[in-house]
């Protein structure tokens, strides 16, 4: 562990301001040694932009089990009301209201909290080799949790400009929220978006500070556009670590809220795609199908052929009508363990000789990893009138999988 390491300066009334993390390792870095790349954990304290520190005893305590599960975790400090921030120009466009129950310097310490996280991130970014980290995923509670979403979801909407962007594997969400604008809830989830990072809610179902209805429509808007996420509702339970401890509330299957949170942590960042996805994977249940998937692990961005045998198809009753090659492919952005892709139908192609061939989007392609040697792919082609979906194993061995 190392203690009050500066990650950047920030402006205040009274001056510059020194942003201090406290850093969580597994075990001694040595940039000679050849270590893989693990997954980092930025945390993110609560207290109203008002109070708290990165000593928050549960999110160091949560800080120390990541690190035994091999994740570098950050835990941050930044500015607060008290220290009369001045925002950056990246953060300060970003609206204030009058009329709502958030005073304006709140609202300003609100920015000041994004601009710090979002410095605090770069500076992981920038320390990825000599800590050998990979993807970054971001905790927060109550006011780290807005912090969270906003940095992760809402920023972009607001033209916030964080070119790594795509490298924010996760977002814890601790009865935090969806706040901008500020009056208006349901306007401000729609900035949670396809193809964003996975979200995992807990919320207290009589939370007096941070509305429950927050968690609520983020649960609802996470489900329309298929976020891998998960919600969990912790009946009559109040607002902040004091009043739910995630180290001793259990959910309905027995286990805490820390074991959930940690198997869902790892599902979603070391069960995710990555290049050891890339490669041939098939369809046990039939031989003759399967797909070849390709990726940018900088950009997020995958493109999978599909293969596949119908001995119906291009025949008078065959299921996909017309005698012609053919073949599917998809493309897009994935997140986590997820990938909603476009899918397209190609025509007309000749073996060796060149000839004009149609490509047409005919519907969607979803694929979901169980692990690095297992996945699903659900397809929804609304144009030929097909849907379904088909298990998937790697047909070779990748050292990178366990």
């Amino acid at each position: 562990m190392q203690t009050d390491i500066e990650y950047g300066r920030a402006e205040t009334e009274n001056g510059s301001k020194q942003l201090l993390l406290d850093l969580y390792t597994p075990g001694v870095d040595d940039p000679s040694l050849p270590i893989e790349k693990r997954p980092a954990v930025i945390l993110i304290h609560g207290g109203a932009f008002q109070t708290g520190s990165k000593e928050d005893p549960t999110l160091v305590n949560i800080a120390r089990d990541l690190v035994l599960k091999g994740y570098v975790a950050a835990v941050i400090n930044y500015r607060l009301q008290g220290d009369k921030p001045i925002p950056s120009d990246r953060v300060s466009h970003l609206p204030t209201q009058s009329g709502v129950a958030i005073p304006l310097e709140q609202q300003i310490a609100a920015q000041a909290a994004l601009d710090d996280s979002i410095t605090a991130f770069e500076w992981l970014i920038s320390q990825e080799d000599y800590y050998r980290i990979s993807d970054i995923g971001i905790i927060g509670s109550s006011a780290g949790a807005i912090t969270a979403i906003n940095l992760a979801y809402i920023s972009d909407d607001f033209s916030i400009n964080l070119p790594d962007r795509n490298r924010i594997s996760f977002v814890v969400d601790y009865w935090g929220g969806a706040l901008l604008p500020l009056d208006n809830s349901t306007q401000a989830v729609q900035s949670v978006d396809k193809g964003e990072a996975p979200l995992f809610i807990v919320h207290g179902s009589n939370d007096i500070i941070v509305s429950f209805n927050y968690s609520v429509l983020l649960d609802q808007r996470a489900e329309e556009v298929g976020l891998d996420y998960q919600y969990h509702v912790i009946d009559g339970g109040g607002h902040g670590f004091a009043a739910i401890d995630p180290f001793t509330v259990t959910l309905g299957d027995g286990s805490t809220i820390a074991e959930t949170m940690y198997d869902w942590i790892d599902n979603v960042s070391q069960h995710s795609f990555s290049p050891k996805s890339m490669g041939s994977w098939y369809e046990p249940a039939s031989s003759g199908q399967g797909m070849l998937i390709d990726l940018d692990d900088v950009s997020k961005q995958i493109f999978a052929a599909w293969f596949t045998y119908n001995d119906q198809a291009g025949s008078d009753n065959g299921q996909i009508p017309g005698a012609e090659q053919r073949w599917f492919t998809a493309q897009g952005k994935y997140s986590g363990r997820k990938a909603v892709l476009d899918l397209y139908q190609s025509r007309n192609g000749r073996f060796d000789t060149t000839n004009t061939v149609d490509t047409n989007k005919v519907g969607t392609l979803e694929l979901n990893l169980e692990s690095c040697k297992k996945g699903i792919a659900q397809y929804d082609m609304p144009s030929l009138g097909l849907s379904g979906e088909i298990e998937l194993q790697r047909l070779l061995t990748n050292s990178g999988c366990r």
